[in-house]
């Protein structure tokens, strides 16, 4: 079962299920709330939005929640797990402490004066919990999810399945299945591990799964994927199930993959489009003495030798040489039950001695396609396949990929849409050529690096593994930017203008539901104040759902790498609010947050109505955050106000912008503040804590397993990516 539940704990111990007496009640036995309950009187009542409380008798005293906390019990909805064969996911009930944090204040330019009885608490009270029989309205949120393997794979033995998942308060487990509509075969699995998958710079926390191929022998054709993720708090309304969204979109839906066996066909100077064959895997021989001359013979002869006239899961080998594109003449080489066809080499070849190179889209007539382990290179400001006639449509793979783009900048260049499965390594990236506007629905595992030492952006919508210098993550307006996750990697950027770092949630009266960041090193090395992380920052912004933040160091001195998350601070009218944040040992440079006392200054009469950053601006959900530098405003209050009134429980902020917290960083390469100046660095540090760090033991009742390198996170958590 993994870790073990630390039941009644304030904050719960890291694990996927739930044990003990916790997994009892999950199945159907005696729930337990154990531990000790507080006098029912302590509190009369829970806010709709489940933060705040009316205190239920006198004055509420001044809390010190991190030195003599003042306790509330909750009973918890919850969901249990035992992995295994089907779907083995109970729904039960865990107890669980809710601390008072801090009494609440009146707005702006009342700020300066408490409200009678209310209180804030630590993290929220869902409607489906219960304290004294007190509940709140808010339902709560549905885990966040990414594939880990692109659809569309033809499958002729074992079935790797295998997701990356994450919420708030934990996931339970996650329920795989697949189906030809006839056979279905269903796994839980309860633990996340380590993906260790082949170029990730970073660990990669996955639920996986193999389907093997004695069970999968009884499946034919296109089959579905289905995944549910249950959360560890929550009920049915709260998991995630990928059948609920549109298939063969962006967002976390079912995914089609195809079982039958593997054709190859073979690609030499010497062959011949008219004679050449393709055959089954299994009758290599043949294909490999009999190839064609061009990508394109490859193409329309495996349409005419193989079952029903398509191209489904076609390998097309390639022999030593530099490749073009191929020029298919209209027809239908794949349809609905279609595997993607893959562009490979020869394994008799060495990688270094194959090439695809284009300076012509090309024509295809392909909706479903794969470069795998060759070498790619652009020659000019095209597609780097247009998979059908018109360039728009279809999908594109690249694993084990090196590719050059050439320097040349032109938008979203690399298909519609495309994923970058695994250990590519991408160069020669200017401007918008590397992922495009909103096309790139999965990075995992790259190497890439902006020509010039130039900062560029690239689409974060789903980044996992990589190692990106000079490359800033900017989800575009233009796109959904919710269920936004990125992890185990590392982002320097060194932007003298413009975003560095990470941007997020950035659109006016958008809504944006669900962000996870997790493991992740962002450097900013730049020599000018500029930002490293942006969460809903200036102007106006979006409003947020459901952010979780686990072990990110931010790495930046004073403003310059600075922290700008959850405001509340456009002009006019458009306001905003943000609910659910989680924000686990977060180890930053600098933290700032603009609500109503910072409106206040030039709009008294508006302020009142900047509220909706109160639950960042009160720490809901925060634990463990270092800011090794105070706030913009050095911990102000007034014109220069950008604190929160309470940072979360085991916070540690500097409150002297010349005298940082030392954290003992093993090798610090990133912007320098000597109290007047910035200096740049030579960026590439190297962010790991020494053993005697504040950052360690830094504080516990953490959910992230794993840190940024593979280790396992102790119960006394470090704060930031590593252990």
């Amino acid at each position: 079962m993994g870790d073990r539940a630390f039941i009644n704990s304030s904050y719960g111990g890291r694990q996927s299920g739930l044990d003990g007496e916790a997994i009892m009640a999950a199945m159907g036995g005696a729930a337990s709330t154990g531990g000790p309950t507080p006098p029912v009187s302590l509190l009369s009542a829970i806010d709709a939005g489940g933060l705040y409380a009316t205190w239920a008798s006198g004055t509420p005293p001044t809390f010190a929640p991190d030195t003599s906390p003042v306790t509330v019990g909750v009973l918890r909805s919850a969901f249990g797990a035992t992995a295994g064969a089907g779907n083995t996911v109970g729904a039960g009930t865990l107890s669980e402490n809710r601390i008072v944090t801090i009494r609440k204040r009146n707005p702006a330019p009342d700020d300066g004066t408490l409200t009678a009885d209310q209180v804030v608490l630590d993290d929220y009270v869902l409607a489906s919990d219960s304290v004294s029989n007190l509940s709140s309205t808010l339902t709560g949120w549905k885990p966040v999810a990414k594939h880990r393997y692109a659809p569309r794979r033809l499958i002729p033995g074992d079935y790797p399945v295998a997701v990356s998942a994450d919420h708030r308060d934990g996931i339970a487990a996650v329920v795989f299945s697949v189906t030809d509509g006839i056979t279905t075969l269903t796994q839980t699995v309860t633990d996340p591990v380590v993906a260790n998958r082949t170029g990730d710079k970073g660990a990669v926390q996955e639920y996986q799964h193999t389907f093997l191929a004695a069970a999968m022998a009884a499946f034919s054709g296109r089959v579905t994927r289905n995944t549910k993720v249950y959360p560890r708090i929550g009920v049915a309304a709260n998991v995630l199930n990928s059948a609920d969204q549109t298939i063969e979109t962006r967002s976390f839906c079912d995914q089609y993959d195809v079982v039958g066996p593997k054709w190859v066909i073979y690609v030499d100077a010497a062959g011949n489009d008219s004679t050449g064959v393709a055959r089954p895997i299994s009758d290599d021989a043949t294909a490999a003495a009999s190839p064609v001359a061009t990508i394109t013979g490859a193409i329309v002869r495996g349409k005419a030798l193989m079952p029903n006239s398509r191209v489904s899961g076609l390998e097309i080998r390639l022999r030593a040489g530099t490749w073009g594109p191929p020029a298919v003449t209209s027809a239908t080489y794949q349809d609905a039950n279609s595997a993607e066809v893959i562009l490979t080499r020869d394994p008799a070849v060495p990688k270094a001695n194959v090439t695809y190179s284009y300076g012509t889209a090309g024509t295809w007539f392909l909706t479903y396609l794969r470069f795998a382990d060759i070498n790619i290179v652009r020659t000019a400001a095209v597609f780097i396949g247009s998979q059908l006639a018109t360039g728009t449509g279809g999908q594109v793979v690249f694993r084990d990929c090196n590719i050059d783009l050439g320097g040349i900048n032109n938008t979203a260049i690399i298909g519609r849409p495309h994923y970058y499965e695994g250990n590519c390594t991408i160069t020669g990236i200017v401007g918008t050529s590397f992922t495009g506007t909103g096309n790139c629905w999965m990075q995992r595992g790259n190497s890439a690096s902006a020509l010039g030492g130039t900062t560029i952006t690239a689409d974060c919508w789903d980044v996992a593994g990589c190692d990106y210098p000079n490359i800033s993550l900017v989800n575009s307006g233009a796109v959904p930017e919710s269920e936004t996750f990125i992890e185990g990697s590392f982002i320097r950027t060194n932007a003298s203008t413009g975003t560095g770092g990470i941007t997020l949630a950035a659109t006016a009266n958008a809504t944006v539901t669900g962000i996870v960041i997790r493991n992740v090193v962002d450097e900013y090395y730049g020599g000018v104040a500029n930002t490293g992380l942006r969460i809903s920052a200036d102007g106006n912004g979006s409003n947020t759902e459901h952010v979780v933040i686990r072990g990110l160091t931010l790495v930046g001195a004073h403003v310059a790498g600075r922290a700008n998350i959850g405001y509340d601070e456009s002009s006019g009218t458009t306001r905003r609010t943000h609910r659910g944040w989680h924000v686990e040992g977060l180890l930053a440079g600098q933290v700032n947050n603009k609500s109503d006392r910072f409106v206040a200054v030039s709009d008294t009469t508006e302020a009142p109505n900047r509220i909706g950053a109160w639950p960042v601006m009160y720490g809901a959900g925060f634990r463990g955050t270092i800011a090794r530098y105070p706030d913009a405003g050095n911990g102000n209050v007034g014109a220069a106000n950008f604190r929160q009134d309470y940072p979360g429980l085991s916070a540690r902020i500097a409150t002297n912008a010349t005298s940082p917290i030392d954290v003992g960083f093993t090798n610090y390469q990133a912007v320098t503040y000597n109290g007047s100046t910035y200096t740049a660095g030579a960026g590439g540090g190297t962010y790991s804590v020494a053993s005697n760090s504040v950052a360690k033991n830094a504080f516990t009742g953490g959910r992230n397993k794993f840190d940024i390198l593979g280790n396992t996170r102790p119960a006394n958590d470090t704060a930031g990516a590593y252990v």
